[in-house]
């Protein structure tokens, strides 16, 4: 009885820890890499797809930290604290340390691409509090906080692995697929909202699912999948019909989402 009970702790806890680690949010951000080097048909980089990993593990394992900095009364010195959940913390010193081995190995313009996406993650999550209160960041604004997720994830998944044949000529299939991967995202970051009202209503954020209620908020998600749809059928690079399979598996991804919509 007493071993059944433990492998019935494993078999719920394992999938729990997965979930809450974000390492099914880093797996994700691997696959939409992949699907970069396999649309524009180049060789699959392991370290590019580690390095996606391992940032996304790091900045959706941050975004739950907050780093307070207080100004005692009567001194000039300032205190430094950093509170959260212990295993996002570990999570978030582990990937540094991967990450600091594994960019050494990318090109300059990959490590351009990767400051800037880190940049804009930092601003949009603002993890900074002063004095106890935290610093508004970009996710506190309506109508920037999907766009900006949305470009960042876009950057991060087509922009980056791309940049690592930046001395290659590309056609307008880079173009296509950085414009479809937004509106992917975007749809799904609004839908997610929903899922996130009572949370984001706790804590004071304005986002599309509070303005607009249940209704709005999926049709909102629907045309952002249907723009997708149409860049699909409009990108003259997925004509071809060595490219039918690519086209028809990301209709179906559509297809799918709309489903759960």
């Amino acid at each position: 009885s007493s071993c059944c009970n433990v492998r019935w702790l494993c078999f719920v806890s394992i999938p729990s820890l997965f979930l809450r680690s974000q390492a099914f949010v880093a797996i994700c951000a691997v696959t939409m890499a992949s699907e970069t080097f396999i649309i524009t048909n180049r060789k699959v980089s392991l370290i590019t797809l580690a390095v996606v990993f391992f940032a996304s593990f790091f900045i959706y394992n941050a975004s739950r930290l907050s780093v307070s900095v207080w100004n005692k009364s009567g001194s000039k010195k300032l205190s430094v604290h950093i509170e959260g959940n212990k295993l996002s913390l570990l999570i978030c010193i582990m990937s540094l340390l991967f990450l600091f081995g594994l960019l050494t190995a990318c090109n300059w313009m990959q490590l351009l691409v990767f400051i800037g996406t880190s940049v804009l993650s930092v601003f949009y999550m603002m993890p900074f509090k002063k004095n106890g209160v935290r610093i508004p960041g970009l996710r506190n604004n309506l109508y920037l906080k999907n766009v900006i997720l949305s470009i960042t994830w876009a950057a991060a998944t087509v922009v980056f692995p791309i940049m690592l044949f930046h001395s290659q000529t590309f056609g307008s299939e880079v173009l296509f697929m950085f414009v479809r991967r937004f509106f992917f995202i975007y749809a799904l970051t609004v839908l997610y909202d929903l899922r996130d009202l009572e949370s984001d209503q706790q804590v004071g954020m304005q986002t599309i699912a509070l303005r607009f209620g249940s209704g709005i908020t999926r049709l909102w998600s629907l045309l952002a999948l249907f723009i997708f749809t149409i860049l699909v059928f409009i990108d003259p690079y997925l004509q071809n019909s060595e490219m039918k399979p690519v086209k028809l598996a990301l209709l179906l991804s559509v297809l799918v989402s709309a489903m759960l919509i």
